[in-house]
């Protein structure tokens, strides 16, 4: 299978750009829950086992949707597809900082993953639409190294903002922040 590009090779950069940002910022919306577990699990009176519930309500949304989300992205515009879903997760993310009863909490962690879910098909599509086959694994490398640099920053960043203005509002922050990316 030989594909050809016929978007201007120098929108790449822009896209692996864009890219390498809605990786940093979905992923620092990922690990916020690392550094609120302490005042989570005290505001709704959790063990360990029962935050483990969070989690995994967030990684079955991911699951749940990264089939449809590939399947939808061959049929339709990528910009229209991971804009539906940055705007899903930034909204759960404000939801979620105003959550105050567990089952709702974590209904909401499980649509956050839907939303979520959405991002690496996404970014994989318009990889794929935007850059040379030759250039390819180079430009996703830079595009995922918003992963690890949401957790390089994320460490100082998210635990002085949850000590500065509480776990909620650090959610609710971080769901405006997505929705304006």
């Amino acid at each position: 299978m030989n594909l050809k590009i016929t978007h201007k090779p120098s929108y790449r950069f822009v896209i692996v750009g864009l890219c390498f940002l809605l990786c940093l910022v979905n992923y620092m919306d990922r690990a916020i829950i690392s550094f609120a577990i302490e005042p989570i699990k005290a505001e709704f009176g959790l063990d360990n086992a029962r935050f483990g519930l969070l989690t995994s309500a967030f990684a079955l949304g991911t699951v749940s949707v990264n089939a449809l989300a590939g399947w939808l992205l061959d049929r339709s515009n990528v910009r229209i597809i991971w804009s539906i879903g940055i705007f899903f997760w930034s909204i759960i993310m404000i939801l979620l900082g105003m959550a105050h009863m567990l089952m709702l909490f974590i209904a909401l962690r499980y649509l956050l993953g839907l939303g979520e879910g959405i991002n690496f098909p996404a970014m994989n599509r318009a990889m794929a639409d935007w850059v040379q086959p030759e250039e390819l694994s180079q430009m996703v490398s830079l595009g995922l190294l918003g992963v690890p640099m949401a957790m390089l920053i994320g460490g100082p960043l998210l635990s002085h903002l949850i000590e500065a203005i509480g776990w909620r509002n650090s959610f609710i922050s971080l769901g405006v922040l997505g929705a304006f990316v």
